[in-house]
């Protein structure tokens, strides 16, 4: 005999009544076991929680996974409401969750639609932040760098706001990276996709050694592997132990991949390598050489090409690097 309900439809199936809130469930437990493989904090696995407390489950924790993917005009006008009050950049993020919670799910159930629920969102344009520091800025941030408590994360801002790379690509570097005898630092599969080789300073060597170390009880420079070096001379020494956010031994800056947003420093981030620009445009370094000091691919140049380019001007770039890193150590009042 069918059952129906009193307005005489079949009851849902249970592949139809699996609600977004279980395949939320599954995904948080998802993130935490990433986290947990990797030995990094749950720092993503925390902030989908704050959004999807905040944000999603109100609305959809109830829903359907079928519904939510039959009905993507739902899930877009939510995506507007979102991003007027909470603000462009947490609505993607929170539809963002859906979206991979979503697929996560679908991959236990064969049978959920392909037809994503974000399909109809018009995602937000997030422009990147332009802010860099004015030159009368820089004696705020050293006041600031100065109260860090940690000589890694410490090393770690300095050195971008010396040689500009981007946040993740200065979080990825290791130990095999640095090459002393050369005096390099190498920013592996950086953006362009190819490994990136550039000169390292003594100013820059010192934000290295910052980070691997023994902690200086100053920031002048005081520490054993630079104390005493001859000019041109770089020494990095082995790290003596394991950081305590993230046990990989040959990362030069761990657990900086998501410092930026919890440093308290007036810049960090993305907004140093802006900064870093402004004062290769201030001391007249040429646009070449500014391209290749950030690891920019060029336009209409192959890498190939580009490589060939950066060996040519190799003396010109490790000279424009010195400058650069002499004019940073001055504004922030830093000596060596």
């Amino acid at each position: 005999m069918c059952v129906t309900h009193h307005n005489d439809k079949a009851p849902p199936s249970k592949r139809t009544a699996t609600t977004f809130e279980t395949a939320w469930t599954g995904y948080l437990a998802y993130l935490l076991r990433k986290a947990n493989e990797k030995g990094k904090p749950a720092r993503h696995h925390a902030n989908a929680i704050k959004l999807g407390d905040n944000l999603i489950l109100p609305t959809w924790g109830k829903w359907s996974l079928i519904d939510m993917s039959a009905d993507p005009g739902a899930v877009a006008d939510w995506h507007a409401k979102m991003t007027r009050v909470h603000g462009p950049v947490s609505a993607n993020r929170a539809a963002e969750l859906i979206r991979a919670a979503y697929k996560r799910w679908g991959k236990r159930d064969t049978n959920l639609p392909e037809r994503l629920p974000t399909k109809a969102v018009d995602w937000n344009v997030e422009e990147p932040s332009q802010h860099a520091l004015a030159p009368k800025d820089f004696k705020a941030w050293r006041a600031a760098w100065n109260k860090l408590g940690s000589d890694v994360h410490k090393g770690y801002f300095l050195f971008c706001l010396l040689a500009g790379p981007r946040p993740g690509e200065a979080a990825r570097i290791r130990l095999q990276d640095i090459d002393a005898k050369a005096r390099t630092f190498t920013i592996p599969n950086a953006k362009a996709g190819k490994d990136i080789v550039l000169p390292m300073t003594r100013e820059i060597g010192y934000a290295i050694a910052m980070a691997v170390e023994a902690p200086p009880t100053s920031p002048t420079i005081k520490m054993k592997g630079l104390r005493g070096m001859k000019r041109g001379e770089i020494r990095v020494v082995a790290r003596k132990g394991p950081h305590h956010e993230i046990i990989d031994p040959d990362l030069v800056f761990p657990g900086c991949r998501q410092m930026p947003s919890r440093t308290g420093l007036p810049a960090a981030g993305q907004a140093l390598r802006h900064t870093v620009r402004t004062v290769h445009a201030e001391i007249g370094i040429s646009d070449m050489l500014s391209s290749f000091l950030l690891g920019h691919a060029l336009d209409g140049v192959n890498a190939k090409y580009t490589a060939e380019l950066i060996i040519i001007q190799g003396e010109a770039l490790r000279a424009a690097q010195e400058k650069v890193s002499r004019h940073v150590f001055d504004l922030l009042g830093l000596k060596l």
